[in-house]
Formats: structure tokens, C-alpha cells, sequence
């Protein structure tokens, strides 16, 4: 997923046609088998672990920027294999038994797997309504998890700095697509 997400990125940025095209054609190709995994984590029960976030994460974004490259039928599969994903996510924060990472607010389990529902929410939700919902349930989630940050007054972390800063670039890109789409202040 992270690899998808960086290929995708390089065909938005890039200016040469030549590199644009194989960008794209690279990033379509890994999408339509990447779409085909039953799992997007190593076994269903981890299909809603950091395995499964990190895959929505990357192919959402794919999907968003190469959004006019992909055919219409493939748009289609694509955006619908995002809903599947992301309503695991989604029921998973809504379980009465739900995994931890679902309350660890300053955990980045939380932070990465939060961020890939909300970049899930955001592609797709022109054609699936629920994501609303995936929307309200990050909204919710981040505010939460500022709300227990703000009580931290030397910028230390439970997890050390390796994992605090690994789920950091999460809540920080998961701030600023709040901001940008009015979502959150």
C-alpha cells in the first residue's frame, strides 16, 4: 500500500507525459491485483490491523490521483473494494468487543488505521453515503485523541519515540485533511 501510494504520488507530480503514463500503468496494474486479495492483512482477522491500514491508506490515494486514468467498470471495482475495506474499519470502531487500537488514542495503531478510514471516506464518499459516517467516526476519534495530547505538556510518548513518530505522520496528515475539507478545526 505505501508503495502504491508513492507511485501514485509521482505520476500526480511528475510533468514528463512518458513518466506519467508508466507511473500510471505500474499503479493500475498493482490496483487490479491488489483489488483481487480476499484480505488486505495477512488472515481476515488481521484484514483491520496496521497490514489492512496501510494497504486502504495507499490504495485510496492511488485511487483519488489516478482517478482519471482509470476506466470507468475499474473505478467502479475499485471504489467498491475501498467501501468493503473501509466498512471493516468502520464496524470494527463500532464493536462492543472492539480491538484495542480503536480506544489506544495515543497509540499509532490508532493514529494510521483512523487516517486510512478518513483517506477512504474522502475518495469515495461521492458514490457510498456511509462514508459519512467513516467521516464522523475519525472527526470523533481525533478529537479525542488532541484532547488527551493536549495533557501531555513534554511532548513524550507512551510508545517511544520510534512508534510515536511513526504514527505521528498519520495524525499529522489525518489534522491537515480535517482542516483542508472543513471537517475539523
Amino acid at each position: 500500500g505505501d508503495q502504491l501510494m508513492g507511485v501514485a504520488a509521482a505520476y500526480a507530480l511528475s510533468t514528463d507525459a512518458k513518466k506519467k503514463d508508466v507511473y500510471a500503468t505500474w499503479a493500475i496494474e498493482a490496483m487490479r491485483r491488489i483489488s483481487g486479495w480476499r484480505n488486505w492483512g495477512p488472515s481476515a482477522d488481521y484484514a483491520v490491523g496496521l497490514d489492512g491500514a496501510h494497504i486502504l491508506f495507499g490504495f485510496s490515494v492511488a485511487y483519488d490521483l489516478l482517478h482519471s486514468e482509470i476506466n470507468r467498470a475499474e473505478r467502479e471495482k475499485f471504489a467498491e473494494r475501498i467501501k468493503d475495506q473501509a466498512e471493516l474499519f468502520y464496524e470494527e470502531t463500532q464493536s462492543r468487543k472492539p480491538e484495542f487500537w480503536t480506544t489506544s488514542y495515543t497509540n499509532n495503531h490508532n493514529y494510521i488505521n483512523h487516517n486510512a478510514l478518513l483517506n477512504a471516506a474522502l475518495a469515495v464518499e461521492d458514490q457510498y453515503p456511509q462514508a459519512k459516517d467513516w467521516i464522523k467516526q475519525c472527526v470523533s476519534n481525533t478529537a479525542r485523541v488532541m484532547e488527551i495530547r493536549a495533557l501531555i505538556k513534554d511532548g513524550s510518548t507512551n510508545e517511544g519515540i520510534m512508534y510515536g513518530t511513526y504514527g505521528s505522520h498519520a495524525l499529522f496528515a489525518t489534522l491537515e485533511l480535517l482542516r483542508q475539507h472543513k471537517l475539523a478545526d
